[in-house]
């Protein structure tokens, strides 16, 4: 049966355009780039909608995963969004590696793949493991959390923009102190500085070195 309404269509040199029910709804243009609602397709592929715009990416196997994958000229998908129906998490990868992952019950990780709380973070290698700054000039105007494991060692540091006003609290696994330290220089480990009270296992308080 004639469809009169619905036509392929070359409406310029080296152009194609698809029409239904009267108004053209996808058009290669000449250079290659593909509009769906446009006209004019700014970029490889451009979609236009005057409503509320909805992109669904559907799997036909119960449990099987959708994926938005990124590659250079290689053969290797470098990054990607994935949506792992089995568990059904959220996992956003760089550099062929997950790097954060959004679970079921709404916990965010970063570096690990079973957060154990709303925010959690997993630093494998170094101690700084947030930063928070005004300012990356001169370190200063931050607040910064440090964790090590090989000095078992948990800190908090707040500096400002005195280069020698920086204060931290640390605690230290070895004796299971919690030490306040002062007079540190933005920047300087949170162990440096001057000691301005110790709390100690005993519940005892130390304030420049007398109880």
């Amino acid at each position: 049966k004639d469809d009169t309404d619905t036509i392929i269509r070359f409406p310029s040199a080296d152009t194609v355009t698809v029409e239904t029910a009267g108004s053209e709804r996808v058009r290669i243009a000449s250079d290659g780039k593909i509009g769906i609602g446009t006209a004019s397709p700014a970029t490889d592929v451009h979609t236009l909608s005057s409503s509320d715009h909805i992109i669904t990416h559907q799997s036909g196997t119960s449990g099987a995963d959708v994926r938005l994958n990124f590659r250079d000229n290689g053969s290797i998908d470098q990054g990607g969004i994935h949506y792992a129906f089995n568990g059904n998490s959220m996992r956003f990868r760089t550099a062929q590696g997950e790097r954060l992952r959004i679970t079921s019950a709404g916990l965010v990780g970063i570096a690990t793949a079973t957060p154990r709380a709303q925010f959690d973070v997993i630093k494998a290698t170094g101690n700084v493991i947030a930063l928070f700054e005004g300012s990356n000039a001169s370190q200063n105007h931050r607040v910064r959390i440090d964790t090590s494991g090989a000095s078992s060692t948990s800190a908090l540091t707040i500096s400002n923009s005195n280069s020698n006003n920086q204060t931290s609290m640390y605690h230290s696994g070895g004796n299971n102190n919690l030490s306040i330290m002062g007079g540190q220089t933005a920047g300087a480990e949170p162990t440096a500085g001057t000691t301005r009270a110790i709390f100690a296992t005993a519940t005892e308080l130390y304030h420049n070195g007398t109880k």
